[in-house]
C-alpha cells in the first residue's frame, strides 16, 4: 500500500455530456503518466470507480478517484508544484458541479 493517499469525488455538472465525462475521467487517469518530478512518474497508482451505493453523507458524489502516493511530500508536490496536474484542474473545474462541494482529502494510511 502507498505512504500517502489522495481521493478526490467529483460531482459532475448536470448539463455535462457523456463526452466530456469520460474525457474528464480519462484525463484525470491520465496524470499517472504526465505527473514527472525529476524526470520520472512518481504517482504509484490511480484507480477510479463510480459510487455503486449512496449514504446519507457521501456528498453525492459521481466518480471517485484515489490517487496513491509514495509520500506526504509527493502529494505536496503533485499539488503545489506539478505542472500536468496544473494543466487538469481548469478542466475539472469546469466539469464539476458549481451548487455541490464534491470531496478532496489526504491521508497517510495507518495500518497496511
Amino acid at each position: 500500500m502507498a505512504g500517502y493517499i489522495h481521493i478526490v469525488g467529483f460531482k459532475f455538472r448536470e448539463d455535462i455530456s457523456d463526452a466530456d465525462r469520460q474525457d474528464v475521467i480519462d484525463s484525470f487517469l491520465a496524470l499517472k503518466h504526465k505527473c514527472l518530478r525529476d524526470g520520472k512518474e512518481y504517482i504509484l497508482a490511480i484507480r477510479h470507480g463510480f459510487p455503486q451505493r449512496t449514504f446519507p453523507w457521501h456528498n453525492d458524489v459521481d466518480a471517485v478517484f484515489v490517487v496513491e502516493f509514495a509520500s506526504k511530500e509527493d502529494c505536496d508536490y503533485y499539488h503545489q508544484k506539478d505542472e500536468a496536474h496544473a494543466a487538469f484542474l481548469p478542466k475539472a473545474k469546469a466539469a464539476n458541479s458549481p451548487t455541490a462541494p464534491g470531496l478532496v482529502v489526504a491521508f497517510a494510511p495507518v495500518n497496511n
